[in-house]
């Protein structure tokens, strides 16, 4: 079965303090060129901005792995992520769009939420 055919997914997302740059896999020039190219976090492997479209950089043209616009072709796809480090990240895929459900603690979203009345 493809992975757009799937009638739900759950995905993740990821900012620049989790795993990958903790043991290494991504380093630390990855990282500054990162935050030059504007990323705020990734959603399956992808690097966005802060609003939701994918930065130029390397590394995205690496990934192995769905693109964020195909979860649109997905009936359901949960997010389960929080963290107040992770709310600039969140922000961005809730702007992509491709998200149906966004599973998270309530400090996060209550900043999610104070962001956008602040926009």
């Amino acid at each position: 079965m493809p992975a757009t055919s799937m009638p739900l997914s759950s995905r993740s997302v990821r900012c620049t303090r989790t795993p990958p740059f903790r043991i290494g896999l991504i380093g630390e020039d990855d990282l500054i060129s990162l935050h030059q190219a504007g990323a705020v976090g990734d959603i399956c492997g992808h690097w966005i901005d802060a609003d939701g479209q994918l930065v130029n950089h390397p590394l995205n043209h690496r990934v192995i792995g769905l693109a964020p616009e195909s979860l649109r072709d997905i009936d359901t796809v949960i997010l389960p992520s929080g963290g107040l480090d992770k709310v600039p990240v969140l922000r961005a895929v809730l702007r992509l769009g491709v998200v149906d459900v966004l599973i998270t603690d309530e400090q996060t979203a209550a900043a999610i939420l104070a962001e956008k009345a602040l926009a």
